[in-house]
Formats: C-alpha cells, sequence, structure tokens
C-alpha cells in the first residue's frame, strides 16, 4: 500500500492520452500517483473552467479558453494542498512517466530534505549574468516540489504565464527550502510553450526583479517569502548609525534603548564599554547582556520607569516606525533628566538622492528594509526632522549624515568600500542630498516637572 501520494500534472491540448502509473517505488516509499490532466476543450457554451475528479483517471482540469499555464498550475496547486498530499510533480508534454532519476530523489521531497527538484535543468545566460553561481536557474524539464514548502510560498502572487515557473524557481531560492538540481535523461518529456524569444525576454525581467529585490531596490511582494519576518541587522565595522551611537556613549554610561529588537544587538557592545543597558521592544527581549527589559508598544504605552535615571537614550530607526512619533519625543522630554540625559535619534531620509532621482522618474516603491521600509509610516527629511525635534522641546548638539550601508548590501568588498567613502564626500557637500540616514545627539529642554524632580532629589 502507498505511504505518500503526489499530483502528477500533465498538460495536454487533447481530452485523451495515455495514463500513468498508478504507483512507483522511490527509495523505501511507495508513492500513489495522481493524474492531473490539464487539457483545453473549447466548446460553445460550456464553462471557462471544468475540475473533474474521474473514479478510474484521477483528475482532470478542462478549460475552455487558453488559460494561462501560470493558472492552470495555480488550481492544481491548490487542489494539491486542500487534499493534504505529500508532493506535486509537474511533467511535460509527450510522457506522463516520471524519470527515474526524478523517482531516485524523491525521498528527500517526502522527508523534508529538499523543497524543490529540478531534472535537466540548464544555466541560461541570462541567468549566469544576473543570478551568480547560475542559481536560479531557469530552464529544465520535470520538476517536483513539496507541497509543505509550497504552503509556506506566495506562489498565487505569480505571473499567470509561464514565467509563473521562473517565479517559483526564485520563491524557492530566497526561501529556507532546500533545491536540488538533478543530472540525468529526463526522456521525452519537456516543458510546454517556454520557448522564444519572448519567453527568454520575460525571464530575463523577472531575474531583473529577483536581484533588485534581492539589494533592496525594488521590493517584489511575491518575492518576500518571509513577509512576517524583519529584516533589520546590526550595521557595525564600517561608518554607519550604529557605529556612530557606539562613539557617542560614554564609558561606563547607562544606556535606554528604546525600539532595542528583540535581540537588542547594541547590548553587546554597549557592555564591552562597561554601560548599564536597559531595553524596551514591543516584543519579548532575548539577551541575557540586558539588565532590565520591558515589553511595550511605543505607539501608546507608557515609558519604563528607568527612563528618568539613564545618561543616554537611544532611539535608533525607531521614530519613522510610530503612528505619532511627536507625542513619544514629548513624553521622553517630559519624564527624562535634563540635565543628565542625552538623546540619540536616527532615521532615514526620504530626501535622499537616489529617492528623489526614483521619484522623479515615477518610481515610489516600498521594499523589506531601506528608506522606504514597508513599516514605515512618518518620514522625514534633514529640515523636517530638526524641525519636529525642536518643537517636542530639544536642543540640538549635533547633525551627522550617514552613508549608504554598501557594505550590507554587497558585503565586505573594494566597491563597498568605495562607494561607502565617496558617499561620505559627497555628505560634506550636503547632508539633506546625500545623507541615507540622519544621526542627532539632542538634550532636553528644562520642564517646570523635571526641574521640580531635579530640585526634590
Amino acid at each position: 500500500m502507498a505511504d505518500a501520494a503526489a499530483l502528477l500534472i500533465r498538460f495536454d491540448d487533447v481530452t485523451g492520452g495515455n495514463s500513468p502509473p498508478a504507483t512507483a517505488r522511490c527509495g523505501d516509499h511507495l508513492l500513489q500517483l495522481i493524474p492531473f490532466h490539464i487539457c483545453h476543450h473549447v466548446e460553445s457554451g460550456s464553462p471557462r473552467a471544468l475540475l473533474e475528479e474521474l473514479p478510474s483517471a484521477g483528475v482532470r482540469l478542462v478549460v475552455n479558453e487558453r488559460h494561462d499555464h501560470g493558472v492552470c498550475l495555480k488550481l492544481a496547486f491548490r487542489y494539491a494542498l486542500e487534499r493534504n498530499l505529500q508532493a506535486v510533480i509537474v511533467a511535460g508534454n509527450g510522457t506522463c512517466t516520471p524519470p527515474r532519476p526524478l523517482l531516485d530523489a524523491m525521498p528527500d521531497i517526502l522527508s523534508g530534505a529538499a523543497g524543490a527538484l529540478y531534472l535537466g535543468a540548464s544555466t541560461s545566460a541570462f541567468s549566469r549574468f544576473l543570478a551568480p553561481g547560475g542559481q536560479p536557474r531557469l530552464d529544465w524539464s520535470w520538476c517536483a516540489y513539496s507541497v509543505a514548502a509550497l504552503r509556506e510560498l506566495p506562489f498565487m502572487l505569480n505571473g499567470r504565464d509561464s514565467i509563473f515557473d521562473a517565479e517559483l524557481a526564485i520563491q524557492f531560492t530566497l526561501s529556507d527550502y532546500p533545491v536540488r538540481w538533478l543530472e540525468g535523461d529526463p526522456g521525452s518529456g519537456h516543458r510546454p510553450s517556454h520557448h522564444g524569444l519572448r519567453h527568454l525576454r520575460r525571464q530575463a525581467m523577472a531575474l531583473m526583479r529577483y536581484r533588485f529585490h534581492s539589494l533592496g531596490i525594488l521590493y517584489q511582494l511575491n518575492f518576500d517569502v518571509r513577509r512576517h519576518q524583519t529584516d533589520y541587522t546590526p550595521k557595525f565595522g564600517y561608518a554607519s548609525s550604529h557605529e556612530y551611537a557606539l562613539d557617542c556613549i560614554p564609558q561606563g554610561a547607562s544606556v535606554l534603548d528604546l525600539g532595542a529588537g528583540e535581540d537588542a544587538y547594541m547590548a553587546g557592545p554597549l557592555r564591552e564599554k562597561g554601560c548599564r543597558v536597559f531595553a524596551a521592544d514591543m516584543r519579548p527581549i532575548d539577551n541575557p547582556l540586558v539588565e532590565e527589559a520591558y515589553q511595550l508598544d511605543l505607539n501608546s504605552d507608557p515609558l519604563p520607569p528607568s527612563v528618568g535615571n539613564v545618561d543616554v537614550v537611544l532611539l535608533l530607526d525607531v521614530i519613522e516606525h510610530l503612528v505619532d512619533p511627536e507625542r513619544l519625543l514629548i513624553d521622553l522630554r517630559n519624564q527624562a533628566s535634563y540635565e543628565r540625559t542625552r538623546v540619540i535619534v536616527t532615521t532615514p531620509n526620504i530626501a535622499f538622492i537616489v529617492t528623489r532621482l526614483m521619484l522623479l522618474i515615477g518610481q515610489f516603491n516600498y521594499g523589506k528594509s531601506g528608506i522606504l521600509d514597508r513599516t514605515h509610516t512618518r518620514l522625514f527629511t534633514y529640515r523636517s526632522l530638526r524641525r519636529t525635534l525642536r518643537q517636542c522641546g530639544y536642543v540640538i548638539e549635533e547633525v551627522r549624515g550617514v552613508p549608504a550601508p554598501f557594505p550590507k548590501a554587497l558585503g565586505e568588498t573594494p566597491l563597498a568600500n568605495f562607494l561607502l567613502r565617496f558617499n561620505q564626500l559627497l555628505i560634506g557637500l550636503s547632508k539633506s542630498l546625500f545623507a541615507y540616514q540622519l544621526f542627532v545627539t539632542l538634550r532636553l529642554d528644562p520642564t517646570y516637572d523635571t526641574v521640580r524632580r531635579g530640585h526634590e532629589r
């Protein structure tokens, strides 16, 4: 008796054809193959798409118009998900018997060791140019997918035509699911309607979008396979807002990091300077180096009690995420010690030259991270940030321009280091135009309450 089931998807332009085998041996597994036949049968008055479950022939999707390749695969994948099958195998025309190299690798799909298998893959010139190392490769014959993996990927957002396959391969490349590229004879099967200059052009565009998304230049919703995971990483070891903040904090200071993140990554370098570290975030903080951790929403919750007894308050890349940053800034001014506490604020510069140029050509693309992070609700320029801080009762001590994080985007390469230094030179000409982020150190104007509290102490 079969211990796993896979949907075997076959394209054909007629309703007839040979029947696939009922089962296939895959290592120690006996795999039940459920045929899913996609065919086009134009008949006046019939439904646009009809899904038939046939007792002896599996499933047949009959479409009454030339539905695109991607649309049909989306329907088939949804069928596999709803039936809680273990795998999906996609065949080409000409044969419906899975090749032995693919079947031999199917245990990896069934065990979770792989999310996708591609047989007969070749690396196109577009892949070599746009995806270094040849991944993702976008030309193959047979392929197989884990249904558990498909359940986690936003494949329903992919294109409706043959580009669907290329975008799905890219999604697997960006995900945590391993992809195996198999060598071997794929038999006579081939991918349907995947030839011609139009397909090559669309394939190149998909790879371009993949590269731009990976670099944080152009956000693509269907390539955001970890949509609900944050993409914030510390920026140490080069000119950045985090390095500037560390430089400004004196040895042995007490520091409150508001919006620290669940990892509170500033705690380690601060403890190396002998600082006491307090941290607050909307998610639970898991870092033993933090002396006191608070879970609170900076949009609505009161500030932690330690705010009145620290030397430095950090607001690193925080105020742009708030619905009403002025409320937080005013509350902080009213509760912190005007004599003792210094505040450090960093935020993206929406007037950065790249953003200006993109807007000039009609592009305003939110992304997973960067200046136009899709979680940003308030954006500031050099002038608007200074005006806001002054109106909230702060005295600006210093404003620095922070260069773009080229080492984060390009890695620790000579090109990244050159662009970083060049950006720093340009910031010297104009912070407003060439600063990627704005770094501000502040002291507080005294209020009646803070002066009275200081007198009482």
